[in-house]
């Protein structure tokens, strides 16, 4: 799921569920946690929910804007609570059932392949009309650069979108150093050119809980904070 995650705990989520909506609610449950948000499940006026917790709003606004490009093949929750409270950021959609895909025995996954397909070509098939640039977009549709080219040679640590500033000092104090990715660099930059300036929408994260199945399905796609054109 896509800085560290806000350590909000159930209890707290449960009175501020109460607090926002007025209503009961129940058992509050915790469905796992990632570098970015916690998530929790609850029951509300006879559904099922999701809250996630963070401490950025930026991927929380992207995954609303997310949501327009769903189709059947390409299953997007919707974010239908969106805001700031005391306790962190928080987003909240409708409970999707399913398994971490990656995490399906190999029979199971096989039986997974045909839709798993099916949602990659529905990626590659988005319209991305009303939206515009290249690279990390934000939470209106706006890439953040002029072209594809400028993405790839844009290897600033300080770059606005950013989720790991700061990488090239860390690199550089590490027992692997930077001298391999200088080395790799003035490998790379020359073969940019080649590269097509076409613009297409990858989701960039498709592991880490991101990607739910159930019977032979995929049900949903989230957490798309790491998501580019």
């Amino acid at each position: 799921m896509g800085a560290a995650a806000a350590p909000v705990s159930p209890e707290e989520t449960r009175a501020f569920l109460e607090r926002r909506y007025r209503v009961a609610i129940g058992a509050v449950a915790p469905l796992g946690a990632g570098a970015w948000s916690r998530a929790y499940r609850f029951d509300r006026d006879g559904a099922r929910w999701v809250i996630r917790w963070s401490d950025l709003a930026d991927n929380f606004a992207r995954d609303a804007f997310a949501a327009r490009f769903a189709r059947a093949d390409l299953p997007i929750p919707a974010i239908i609570d969106l805001g700031q409270d005391r306790l962190g950021y928080f987003a909240v959609s409708r409970f999707v059932a399913g398994e971490d895909y990656e995490e399906l025995p190999a029979a199971r996954l096989r039986d997974l392949l045909p839709s798993l397909l099916a949602t990659l070509r529905a990626l590659r098939r988005v319209d991305l009309a009303g939206t515009a640039g290249f690279g990390i977009w934000d939470g209106t549709g706006a890439g953040r650069s002029s072209s594809w080219h400028a993405f790839l040679l844009d290897d600033l640590d300080t770059s606005p979108g950013s989720l790991i500033r700061g990488w090239r000092a860390r690199l550089a104090t590490s027992p692997l150093g930077s001298g391999i990715y200088d080395a790799l660099w003035q490998r790379f930059t020359p073969l940019v050119a080649r590269c097509p300036n076409a613009r297409g929408l990858v989701h960039s994260d498709l592991l880490n809980h991101n990607v739910l199945a159930r019977d032979g399905r995929i049900t949903a796609v989230l957490d798309w904070g790491s998501s580019l054109y």
